[in-house]
């Protein structure tokens, strides 16, 4: 959990030199690149059968996070919230076998941590 506190915190440091135009596509490109996991891990394990279902959930949370930067930052911090609880679901699930429960409690918390400054962001109105 400490590893993707920090780890947000990074993020959002890394994204405070940026201009402010640019701040919430860095956040779904961020959140693109996490999303790319789930289904790596799952086609490592292909016997699993998890496959569609991991790749079912990043095009919508993709889909969701792109609707943010089209519509409102809303809908980017609703796709990093979703995303962290999909997490979670994903280690109370047979969705866990075969990933590491760390990678879990990294996403839970890195997925908050960034969904909350986007929720922040939308709050503020930049």
């Amino acid at each position: 959990m400490l590893k993707g506190l920090l780890a947000g915190g990074i993020t959002l440091g890394i994204a405070a030199v940026f201009p402010h135009t640019i701040v919430l596509p860095f956040f779904a490109a961020v959140l693109g690149l996490i999303l790319g996991v789930g289904p790596g891990m799952a086609m490592g394990n292909p016997e699993l059968g998890s496959v569609g279902v991991e790749w079912a959930a990043t095009f919508f949370f993709m889909g969701l996070g792109m609707i943010g930067l089209w519509a409102s930052p809303l809908f980017l911090a609703a796709a990093w919230g979703l995303h962290g609880f999909w997490s979670l679901l994903r280690q109370l699930t047979a969705l866990a076998d075969g990933q590491p429960r760390a990678y879990a409690r990294f996403c839970i918390t890195f997925d908050l941590v960034l969904g909350g400054f986007v929720a922040y962001i939308w709050v503020v109105g930049s």
